[in-house]
């Protein structure tokens, strides 16, 4: 394969290590949910609100990349791309590749978002729970 092929595969090849490590990460914390104090919890539920919100920026910009390839896609027909290539349309070719690049860079970025989104639901529901089960009926 080529050496951009290889970068890129490098890259999202980290990309998804770091994703399985915060799974990893999120399922440690909860196998430990029973040891852990109340205010344990609520630090770890806004520090990941917190996480959220220092990402968001980054996340809308991912979203509007995949929003944008789902146009392109359909705006670029099979049929254009089979003439760019018996055209030898060599920088409209690159040009779609480093869109699709762009593209699984963004839904990459999004699932670990996702990931993170929903670490901080699975705290919110458990800090609800508890605070809910303090109050005698």
């Amino acid at each position: 394969m080529s050496e951009r092929v290889d970068q890129f595969c490098s890259s999202l090849q980290q990309k998804l290590n770091d994703v399985e490590e915060h799974m990893n990460s999120l399922k440690a914390n909860l196998e430990a949910v029973p040891q852990k104090a109340a205010g344990d919890l609520h630090r770890l539920r806004n520090r990941a609100k917190q996480n959220l919100e220092s990402q968001r920026q980054a996340i809308d910009k991912a979203k509007a990349s995949v929003r944008d390839w789902a146009t392109q896609q359909k705006a670029e027909a099979q049929t254009t791309i089979d003439e760019w290539k018996t055209n030898h349309q060599a920088k409209k070719l690159a040009h779609r590749a480093d869109r699709a690049q762009e593209y699984a860079a963004a839904a990459v970025q999004l699932a670990a978002w996702d990931l993170d989104e929903a670490e901080q639901a699975v705290l919110e529901a458990i800090v609800a729970r508890m605070d809910a089960d303090a109050v005698p009926v």
